[in-house]
């Protein structure tokens, strides 16, 4: 994709730069895991490979970039994983002590993994740097069988949200956001929709604030898929904000449910963005990836 400049364990510590570059192929030979009940991180996780969903943006001191897409990892024992992404060359991490670190072994970054239940955030994200960084998300998803009909996702939520820009350049834009992912679920209906993402970033004498919205949502056998709506409000120095039109094409959204009871959702995009304001336009690219536990209050059989 192309080219905008602003970890997350899950309350935000500051990791470094990016822990594994990561291709936007997908890797549809790898079969989804299903969830059986009960399963911890890692001993149920050893001798599989799971699909793994990923949002990555890269600076590498020439371009900056983004992607999203699917990879794969082997979990070859409780403190080694192989990562297996097409495109790139095959590591294998291994946890350093009793941290939630694993290291590559081959000098490149580590990576954090957080342990969420059924699934698992793995991620390394710079936050005030310019260098992007990765979020990775794996485990044992929900068989249609054991979907509720109805879910409301909002619970202990986190996104990120990579960026570059064509004109200001300078690396990547990296935003989170906690407790910001409100997605409604109809399973009956085969819809799901709602907020994904919401952040700011300073970019020049400007601020800009970011709401990704996902719409046309349809959940599948699988997961599901739909578009990214993102709504942009920029407040330049000392004067009144300004909605300019936004637009984001070229998407790839790819959702999937984890847990006995689709007790939570994940979801990374990206896409090529272009907002104007009626005489400039400001051009680039996104990749996101955010995750909700489900609403124990709001759900039905």
């Amino acid at each position: 994709m192309k080219t905008f400049t602003t970890a997350s364990l899950r309350k935000g510590a500051l990791l470094g730069a990016l822990a594994l570059a990561l291709s936007a192929c997908s890797n549809a030979d790898v079969a989804r895991i299903l969830s059986e009940g009960g399963e911890d991180f890692p001993n149920d996780f050893v001798g599989q490979t799971f699909p793994v969903y990923f949002a990555t943006g890269e600076n590498d001191g020439d371009d900056a970039t983004t992607d999203a897409g699917v990879g794969s990892a082997r979990f070859i024992s409780p403190t080694q994983i192989e990562a297996n992404i097409p495109g790139q060359p095959r590591r294998v991490y291994t946890q350093v002590g009793d941290t939630n670190e694993w290291d590559p072994g081959d000098g490149g970054f580590p990576i954090f993994i957080t342990d969420l239940g059924a699934f698992i955030l793995a991620d390394n994200i710079d936050i005030g740097g310019s260098s992007g960084g990765l979020a990775a998300y794996t485990g044992f998803e929900t068989s249609v069988d054991d979907r509720p009909a109805f879910a409301i996702y909002n619970q202990d939520s986190f996104g990120v949200l990579f960026l570059t820009s064509d004109q200001i350049g300078g690396g990547v834009e990296t935003l989170e956001c906690f407790d910001c992912v409100n997605l409604v679920a109809d399973f009956d209906m085969g819809t799901i929709a709602g907020q994904v993402f919401t952040g700011s970033a300073e970019v020049e004498d400007s601020s800009i604030a970011i709401t990704n919205n996902l719409v046309n949502g349809n959940i599948t056998a699988t997961g599901f898929s739909g578009d990214i709506e993102s709504e942009w409000t920029v407040t330049p120095d000392g004067e009144d904000p300004v909605r300019v039109d936004a637009n984001v094409t070229n998407q790839n959204v790819v959702g999937r449910f984890f847990g006995d009871e689709a007790d939570a959702a994940v979801v990374v995009y990206e896409g090529d963005y272009e907002i104007t304001d009626g005489e400039e336009a400001l051009t680039g690219s996104m990749a996101g990836a955010s995750d909700a536990g489900r609403n124990p209050g709001v759900s039905a059989f």
